[in-house]
């Protein structure tokens, strides 16, 4: 093995234990029947999850500064899907007085999923 191959391997970073038990323990709730008020819940635990998982990647930067830096990590549909995904975030807690169709919920929730498993958080 190189030099530069094993520090390549040595300072890799992977995603922390601790971060993938917290995303399997949500993401059964993906999978379960949810009320809106949930569904907008589970949308901010699961990009708050995502921040994680990107902190464990690329450093203690915002989700968005990571997302931008894993853009080649997602075909250009899912990154998308995801930027959408976390804007919808960001009403929920930005403004949080607008409604937001529950069938979006319901994307946002799945492309959470997809992503995880994609970046095999879990």
């Amino acid at each position: 093995m190189s030099l530069i191959s094993f520090l390549k391997f040595f300072f890799k970073r992977g995603i922390s234990t601790n971060t993938k038990t917290h995303i399997k323990k949500m993401l059964k709730s993906v999978s379960s029947p949810l009320n809106y008020e949930d569904k907008k819940s589970l949308i901010i635990q699961l990009d708050s999850a995502l921040g994680l998982v990107l902190s464990d990647l690329y450093g203690k930067n915002s989700v968005g500064t990571n997302l931008k830096k894993a853009k080649n990590r997602f075909s250009k549909e899912v990154y998308n899907q995801l930027w959408h995904a976390h804007k919808i975030r960001n009403i929920l807690i930005h403004e949080p007085t607008k409604k937001i169709n529950s069938k979006d919920l319901d994307t946002a929730l799945k492309v959470y999923k997809k992503v995880f498993i994609e970046l095999k958080a879990y």
